[in-house]
Formats: C-alpha cells, structure tokens, sequence
C-alpha cells in the first residue's frame, strides 16, 4: 500500500500551492513506477489535518500572478496539476481517498 498524507507545513488547511504540486509530483510518479512493477497494490490518500481534506489553490500565492505572464504561469501550473490527476485517475490499481471534514 503506498500512502500519500496531505499536509501543508503551517497553515490551518491544505492548499495547493507550488511545494505541493512539487511534492505531489514526485509522490504521484513514484507511485506509477511502482504500480506499473507490481510493487503496491493500492494508493491511499489522507489529510495530516483534523477537519479538512484539501481547500483547494492558495489564493493568496494566484493574485500574485494576475496580467498576461502570470495567467500563462497559472495555467502552466494547472495543467501539470490536471496530468498529475490523470496519471493517479488511470493507475491500474485501487486508489482510496480518506475524507474527513
């Protein structure tokens, strides 16, 4: 079982920001190499945090980017994030979230 525990280091929530999607990514291709090896048999995601799972993009680091340069840098940013999705989306074995909150 690989074991993914979403914890954003001080803040009260998790939120996506850059040093997750860097954690994230690494997280996530891990796991494909070792599911593609038949080394795991299934992912589990939690929350390091009590009452939430995820709140979703840190607003605060997006208004930072607002003009041209900074939306082409935002939507580089999702686009990673929506192939780190599909990559977990399409593993070829069972992923478990655990939500509470």
């Amino acid at each position: 079982v690989f074991v993914i525990c979403l914890n954003t280091p001080d803040s009260s929530q998790n939120v996506i920001d850059r040093n997750f999607a860097l954690e994230f990514g690494k997280a996530v291709l891990q796991l494909k190499e070792l599911a593609a090896n038949n080394e795991i048999d299934m992912v589990v995601i939690c929350s390091g945090k009590e009452n939430t799972f995820i709140a979703g993009a840190d607003i605060k680091v997006e208004l930072k980017y607002i003009g041209v340069h900074g939306s082409l840098r935002c939507y580089s940013d999702v686009a990673k994030l929506s192939f780190l999705f599909c990559v977990l989306e399409t593993l070829p074995i069972p992923t478990l979230a655990i939500m509470n909150g």
